[in-house]
Formats: structure tokens, sequence, C-alpha cells
């Protein structure tokens, strides 16, 4: 009972030091301001473009931004201490005490202070090379695409021996110089002279070589017969110095006041030999001038082909500049590519006076004959992008009258007509047309539709 009466007056004593306790005393509290810190991710992008400023990729990087938050409460008579909490990263923001009615909230750190949250850098892609078409000469695969311009039927010529005047010694357009023949490293070609580039373009021009197959030439008389036909043309290209053609076109295009775009058929053919060739024609029938020769092209679609390098180009341009300007040649140099090609190795064009393409609107499946001109207007635009400031040649452009169809490209002796109207309503220069009499030499392939031989346009036209 003792032990009863005694819990008792202890639990009573104990409810009332809980009352006591419980009571609000008069004790002014300090006012604390919490700020808070809100981390928001934001998203830089950046756009990868390639060497011309085309976008290709887009990169998302987040950064943190970092903003601030007061949450006070006020009281006019007390001092109030703001305790402010500490950012991430480390940053520290200083106590800031104020006797005031109104609250000061320090600002946040400059964004700049802040470290970013981002992925680990990536290198920018490489873009995607365009598509090269196979050259008809050697590749036996049709290019799948009407996008890219597609290689040009084939020019390839057999390489007479110089020291014969009417007999071939090569045959084959495979054969290349022995793999054990060194070459000199590539060095950059001397850079083209302003002056010796004409301003006001070439006339519409025509293409021709002089073999009756794979193994002999035309003879002789039919040569210049045809090139007394050709007389109506302003320029007419070759392709090298196969067939005595060097002296025969010289001479020819002297006669009726014409000009000449020369070839040097590398690797087949010998630049000096060529350059010799093209400097005893001029001194033989042009008194020495060479203004009967317009242009030189190094190389026909051998890049295209994959049988040169575009740097092997380079130096077959600079030892072809250099050789001619020692014979007294001062004008354009340069070398022929298809339109791909050229798009994907734009230090051809660089090292050239001119851009020179060969563009042929058959091997688009999608073109008709009638488009042609357009079609080739379209292909060029490319080409200006990656060679500004260059002058553009088309240096074979046509369309076959028999063989296979391509799709809507079919070749028949009308459609050729309505192509070559369509590109002479287009082109009012700087254009060849391929080619002026039929090949009956050469060998179709995979992809010439069985055409290879059916270009010929002249006597038809």
């Amino acid at each position: 009972m003792k032990y009863a009466t005694l819990y008792s007056t202890l639990a009573m004593g104990a409810l009332l030091a809980g009352r006591a306790a419980s009571r609000p005393h008069k004790i002014k509290r300090e006012v604390v301001t919490e700020v808070v810190w809100t981390t928001t991710a934001v998203a830089n992008v950046i756009v990868w473009v390639d060497e011309y400023g085309m976008p290709y990729t887009t990169e998302t990087m987040e950064q943190v931004s970092v903003t601030s938050i007061a949450v006070a409460e006020v009281s006019t008579t007390s001092t109030v201490t703001f305790h402010a909490i500490s950012p991430p990263s480390g940053m520290s923001i200083p106590l800031v005490t104020h006797t005031s009615s109104s609250i000061a909230v320090p600002p946040p750190p400059p964004l700049s202070s802040m470290e970013p949250i981002s992925t680990p850098a990536q290198e920018p892609p490489l873009p995607l090379p365009a598509p090269v078409i196979p050259s008809p000469a050697t590749t036996p695969e049709e290019a799948p695409t009407p996008a890219p311009a597609q290689p040009a039927p084939s020019p390839e010529v057999p390489v007479p021996d110089p020291t014969a005047s009417m007999e071939l010694s090569q045959t084959s357009f495979t054969n290349a110089y022995p793999s054990s023949q060194t070459r000199p490293p590539p060095s950059t070609a001397p850079k083209a002279n302003p002056s010796s580039i004409a301003s006001d373009g070439f006339p519409i021009g025509v293409t021709y070589d002089p073999f009756a197959g794979p193994s002999n030439c035309k003879p002789r008389e039919q040569i210049e017969d045809e090139f007394d036909k050709m007389k109506t043309y302003g320029i007419v290209r070759i392709y090298g110095m196969g067939c005595d053609i060097v002296e025969i076109a010289i001479r020819k295009a002297s006669e009726h006041g014409i000009k000449i775009m020369a070839g040097i058929y590398y690797p087949l053919e010998d630049i000096a030999e060529v350059v010799d060739a093209l400097s005893n024609a001029i001194k033989q029938h042009a008194g020495g001038n060479w203004d009967v020769v317009s242009l030189v092209a190094v190389e026909n679609e051998k890049v295209n082909s994959k049988e040169k390098t575009a740097l092997d180009v380079v130096d077959a341009l600079r030892q072809s500049r250099e050789a001619l300007r020692a014979a007294g040649y001062n004008g354009s140099v340069g070398a022929v590519e298809t339109v791909p090609a050229m798009v994907d190795n734009p230090t051809i064009c660089e090292n050239s006076d001119m851009a020179l393409v060969n563009v042929h609107a058959f091997f688009d499946r999608n073109c008709k004959a009638e488009d042609a001109g357009q079609f080739v207007k379209d292909q060029l635009e490319q080409v200006s992008k990656v060679c500004p400031n260059k002058r553009i040649i088309v240096t074979e452009s046509g369309w076959p009258h028999q063989g296979d169809p391509n799709g809507e490209a079919i070749p028949s002796r009308d459609n050729q007509n309505k192509a070559i109207e369509s590109l002479l309503s287009m082109f009012h220069g700087d254009l060849f047309l391929f080619n002026a009499f039929d090949s009956e030499w050469k060998t179709d392939w995979s992809g010439s539709y069985n055409a290879e031989k059916y270009w010929g346009f002249m006597g038809a036209f």
C-alpha cells in the first residue's frame, strides 16, 4: 500500500513537471532561412559538319544549371542570421547577417563555375564517301544508284609503239608499268598560270579515236577524211599519240582553224614521248605556235577505275606540266575523271587548271534521252562544290544508238538525237560530244548494255 501511495505521488509529480516543461517560453527565436539549391540538366547541342559545311551528325551534351529558392520567417525586432546550405561541387556561400525588415537572399554562383555533366567526348564521324562508279573498261559491275555520275563508255585505246607510224604494239588496257618500276614521290603540281586559262570558254567539241580494231589503226586516209568531217566543231579531243594521231590532228586543226584537246594516255604512254610528239607537230605544222592546243589531259578515269590513286595523278600532272612548260606550252593541264571520283578526290581538281569530268546520262536508269542535258547540269553542281573557282569542262557526254535498255535509258538512233539536242540546249560550250564515230574495236562488259561500240553520232545526227 505504501508502495502504491509512493508510486501515485511520483506519477503526479512527473505529470506536473511535464506540463511545466511544455509551457511556451517568452524567448525570441532567431529566424533561419534555408536556401535550397536545385540542379537542372540543360542540354547543349553540338552539330558536326564536314569540310564543306554540310551537317552529318548531332551530339547532345548535358550541363548543370543551379538555382536557389530561399524560405524564411521574418521578424522585424530580431537579428536574423541566414545559414545557406552549401551547393554541389564544394562551393561555399558566406554567412550573411541583416538587421532589416526585408530579407536579402544571396545570388547563386555563376553558371560558368559549375562543372558540366557530359558523356565522354566522341570523335566526329568521318563522312561517308560517295560511291565511285566503276570504269567501263575495267570493272564488270553496273552502278546501282542514279545519283552519282555514271562511268563513260570506255575511251580506252591501244597504245602504239612510238617508233612505228601505223602499227600498234599494245592491245590490252589492263597492262600497266611493271611493279618494279619506281617513281619519285608525288608532289604538288606547279600552280596554274591564270593568264593561260581562257575566259570565254571552249566551243562545243567532239571526241575522236583513230582505231579500227584492238591491234590496228584506221587507214591514214580515213583518219584524215574523218578529221575533215569534224571541222564544223570548234575543238576535237584526242586521247593519246597512237596511230600518228598527234601529227594528223595538229596538221588538220591548223588547216581548218580549229583547236585540239590533246591527251597523254597515262600510265600506258610515256609523258616525255607524248610531249615530244606534240612539240614536233607544233613546230612542223603550226610554226611553233602552241595556240592550236587549248588543253592537255594527262589521264582518263584512272582513279575511277582504281588503276591509279589521286596522288599518282597529282604527280603525273606535275611531271606533265613541267615537260609541257619546257617545250613551250603554257596552256591548261588537267586530269579527267568521273563526277564521283572527282568529288571524292578534290586534290585532283585542285592540282588541275580546270575540273575535267566525263558525264553520261545513259548510265542513269531513270534518265530519259530528252533529259540528258539537265542530268549533266545537275551533276556539275556536285563538282562545283568541291572544285570552287574552277572552270568545269564536260570532256565526254553522249548517248548510244544501239544496245540494251537501261531502265528508262534506251539506246536508239532517235534517242541519241534527242539526247544530243538536250545537251546542246543546256550547253553552248565547254562540252565535248562523245563520240564522233563508232568504235568497232571496243568490247562490251557487263555494265555497258552491249552499247560500247555504238556511241558514234556523226553522219546520223
